[in-house]
């Protein structure tokens, strides 16, 4: 595999775009559960906060200000549930690359390419964040009937999904991360679950939710709080979990002539011979 000539990617990318595509059969179920939990999220919304009976009372709330309401409740529940999937099936997806890699010698067979360690992870890690992106991407029609008869700005749903893509990037780079110190695909899950829940949920301010309930909450003001920290915390995890998982052993480029360095000194060659 030979470098991109115009230095914007690499063949391992676009090799592992390809395989990534192919697995339709997870794709298209991450699709059909997420459109389940819109379909789950507006029903839910509607049943619980606008019943049949409150437009047929005397003193009815106005139509525009009750289809506002509406279309953020269901926004912000779909969002956060939303972040929910994203943060359970990017490790996952992310995992399983990785780890195959591992199983089918696929690394130790890329160390031989011209290929630099930055290009192999990023080569494996972005096709998998697309791969997410695809899945999630699939509910963006179905969310803009009710942002736009309900004249919301756009830019609001906008940035929801850029925080989704925030935490996508994140969560894959932290799996990547774990992947280079455990043995099995189930550790490496439980130990990403475990890290992923400390800096998104404990971590309040920096939290992907706070961002998408303050900006849904039309609050401007409080935006600039949860979005700075969002913003400094996020890229500082990303940066490191990709420098500890891009050093790993198994981006270690192999000499040209396949064989490892040896760490055991040889024997001098012009030793002299010992006088009897």
């Amino acid at each position: 595999m030979n470098r991109d000539k115009h230095g914007l990617t690499n063949a391992l990318l676009r090799w592992e775009l390809l395989r990534a595509v192919r697995k339709i059969r997870f794709i298209v179920l991450s699709q059909i559960a997420l459109v389940g939990v819109l379909l789950l999220a507006l029903w839910g919304v509607w049943s619980t906060h606008y019943p049949t009976e409150s437009f047929s009372r005397t003193d009815p709330v106005p139509y525009y200000r009750a289809l506002k309401e509406f279309t953020l409740s269901f926004l912000l529940t779909f969002f956060l549930i939303q972040q929910v999937m994203v943060l359970i099936l990017t490790p996952i997806t992310v995992a399983s690359a990785f780890f195959e890699a591992r199983k089918t010698y696929t690394d130790e067979a890329l160390r031989l390419t011209d290929l630099t360690r930055s290009e192999i992870y990023f080569g494996k890690l972005w096709a998998r964040v697309l791969q997410m992106m695809l899945i999630i991407f699939v509910a963006v029609p179905f969310l803009m009937f009710p942002v736009i008869w309900s004249e919301l700005p756009i830019v609001s749903t906008i940035v929801c999904y850029l925080t989704t893509f925030c935490t996508i990037c994140t969560s894959a780079a932290i799996t990547a991360a774990v992947t280079r110190d455990t043995k099995t695909i189930g550790g490496c899950l439980a130990m990403t679950y475990f890290y992923v829940f400390i800096i998104d949920c404990l971590i309040f301010p920096a939290s992907p939710f706070l961002m998408i309930a303050t900006v849904l909450q039309d609050q401007t003001g409080l935006v600039l709080c949860p979005g700075l920290f969002f913003l400094i915390a996020q890229p500082l995890v990303f940066f490191f979990a990709s420098k500890y998982a891009m050093y790993g052993s198994q981006y270690e480029p192999i000499p040209s002539d396949g064989s490892e360095e040896s760490n055991t000194p040889e024997a001098p060659t012009n030793a002299e011979p010992q006088k009897g």
